[in-house]
């Protein structure tokens, strides 16, 4: 019974992560008020601000223009539109990558995945509501689970720009994995190292001048008597 479990567990992480669809990427991301291309520094603290060295920032941003948000009403407006991303930032607020949520919704249904030379492992979204005023995100990332409301995880409202409302969602992730504690000591996730800058060089803890003698206790390791100061010490 146990040994089905497991294999059932096992085959429904498979298929999760095999029918995860990538997000789709664009060029930038943020608001009227303000907005960034990839490779720019996002200055707005909002939706980044710097955690750390080897921490990112994920965010969604969320824009609703020509409407007030809860609005049915054409009287209160043009007819609304939306715009909807997320993005992600270095510890410097770079941003690295952005996505459409409205392109990605429109070809597949959630999960979707984030991957890239950027990420050290992939960053899967589970649930996602962009909607103003409900703004939600659910994502995993290495042995890390990041919820609106839980791990950081916060919405604000942005300065809008005459009929735009925005809003953003967020919060910050060590990009080599949380780290777990293993007796009193803290080990990361992160598959390599070496890129993580926490390398370690070689595992080396060899013994100086281990060639077949205990330094110091006057016996090799056979057990014969060795020279002490030009002497045999026996016991």
């Amino acid at each position: 019974m146990t040994s089905t479990i497991f294999l059932l567990t096992f085959l429904a992480s498979v298929l999760s992560t095999t029918l995860a669809c990538d997000m789709t990427p664009v060029s930038g991301f943020g608001s009227p008020a303000e907005a960034w291309s990839v490779g720019d520094i996002v200055t707005n603290t909002k939706i980044c601000q710097s955690m750390g060295e080897g921490y990112y920032t994920f965010a969604m941003v969320n824009t609703m223009t020509g409407q007030l948000p809860g609005s049915d009403s054409p009287d209160e407006g043009p007819e609304a539109s939306s715009m909807n991303a997320v993005g992600i930032m270095d510890n410097g607020c770079h941003l690295l990558a952005a996505y459409s949520i409205e392109e990605t919704q429109g070809e597949y249904g959630i999960p979707w995945v984030i991957q890239g030379d950027f990420l050290q492992y992939v960053l899967t979204i589970q649930k996602i509501d962009y909607e103003l005023g409900e703004g939600y995100f659910d994502f995993s990332y290495a042995n890390g689970k990041y919820t609106i409301g839980n791990n950081g995880c916060i919405c604000q409202n942005l300065d809008g720009s005459g009929l735009s409302t925005s809003q953003t969602c967020g919060c910050s992730f060590p990009v080599a994995g949380e780290p777990t504690k293993i007796k009193g000591r803290q080990v990361y996730a992160a598959k390599d190292f070496k890129d993580s800058g926490r390398k370690i060089e070689g595992f080396e803890r060899k013994v100086e001048g281990l060639k077949g003698k205990f330094e110091g206790s006057g016996r090799n390791l056979n057990g014969s008597c060795v020279g002490i100061d030009g002497e045999c010490i026996e016991d």
